[in-house]
């Protein structure tokens, strides 16, 4: 569905967390890939496992942005199936998970609450965290031996992120 960048300082620490949406209700195994899932919706094809989805746009900013790959504890990742129990989605859980792969459903809302709560502070604001980042959206080459994958894409994607955080701290659009 799509990637949200939510930023906040936790006390003088910057913690940024990536969520991807998505309004699965379902899905299966895809053959012997513990990386891809299959859901009837999208017909009979591998869709790539959430977690894994949610944890390479981690690992995609990290590459491309100093103060993240420098501190990469900062930096967390969950997939949030809002549509689904954990009945439709028991194959999502067979996966080993990490501070970049967490994947949560409807039913674990709560889970998902505390796990936010956890990497974010309620009482600062996210938009220096956020400026911050912004501020090394000129970086094309990869800070990370790995990026050089996404060599020449980097600053696009860390500007369509600056986009979204812009956004984020404009509030709802008036009207």
């Amino acid at each position: 569905m799509s990637s949200w960048p939510v930023f906040t300082r936790r006390p003088g620490v910057p913690s940024y967390v990536i969520v991807e949406l998505k309004q699965w209700s379902e899905a299966e195994p895809f053959e012997d890939a513990d990386n891809l899932v299959s859901i009837s919706a999208y017909g009979k094809r591998g869709i790539l496992h959430p977690g894994v989805q949610v944890a390479g746009y981690c690992e995609y900013l990290a590459d491309f942005t100093a103060s993240l790959a420098n501190n990469p504890h900062s930096l967390s990742g969950a997939a949030y199936l809002h549509n689904a129990t954990d009945k439709g989605v028991t194959t999502l859980f067979n996966r080993p998970v990490d501070d970049l792969s967490r994947v949560f459903t409807g039913q674990r809302r709560a889970e998902f609450i505390a796990f936010l709560q956890s990497k974010l502070s309620t009482e600062a604001r996210g938009a220096a965290a956020a400026d911050a980042l912004i501020g090394e959206q000129d970086r094309t080459e990869p800070t990370a031996s790995r990026g050089g994958r996404y060599r020449g894409t980097g600053a696009r994607a860390v500007r369509a992120l600056g986009r979204a955080a812009h956004s984020l701290r404009a509030g709802p659009p008036r009207g």
